[in-house]
């Protein structure tokens, strides 16, 4: 305990996936962009510092933030982030000895949105003296609106909805 608190010597210590939290996700939507992975990146930190400041430190309380809102461009995007600890141990008190990796790649694609017709789609029979009026159909909602990266959301025609008719006796 007095070599740990009192002397303090230089220790290396590796904390493993530390998560990247991805900071301005709204200006990233502004500028008609999105991310497309569903994955939050992590980084694997080397730190060299005083051992009472490292037993202090764990994957929790690292922080690591990288600013969405310099990325302008759809692609494979390369990123910086930041390291933070927590308020009792000083940014100064501890090195980098490795970060892996040392920027963080994302894929970023154009975000799209529009509106799309609903269109019933039947199945099953209804029960003899019985009958659907398909012309006269009312919709809660004739339209929907669909938002994605543009290469999917330019594929949609239209939004279909499954109506089983199969034993139906009842609006």
């Amino acid at each position: 305990v007095y070599v740990v608190t009192t002397v303090s010597p230089e220790w290396e210590e590796t904390y493993y996936d530390i998560p990247v939290t991805l900071k301005n996700e709204t200006v990233l939507h502004d500028n008609g962009l999105m991310l497309l992975d569903e994955k939050q990146p992590t980084v694997t930190l080397r730190l060299k510092g005083n051992r009472s400041d490292l037993v202090n430190l764990n994957k929790a309380n690292i922080t690591l933030i990288a600013d969405l809102a310099k990325i302008y461009t759809s692609g494979q995007q390369t990123l910086a982030y930041d390291i933070s600890y927590p308020g009792n141990v000083p940014n100064n008190a501890i090195e980098v000895m490795s970060q892996t990796p040392k920027e963080i790649t994302l894929t970023v694609a154009e975000r799209r949105t529009k509106e799309v017709a609903v269109v019933p789609v039947y199945t099953g029979a209804v029960p003899e003296g019985f009958r659907t009026d398909k012309e006269d159909l009312v919709l809660d909602h004739e339209t929907v609106t669909v938002t994605g990266p543009a290469a999917v959301i330019d594929r949609i025609a239209a939004a279909r909805i499954s109506v089983n008719l199969e034993g139906q006796t009842e609006t």
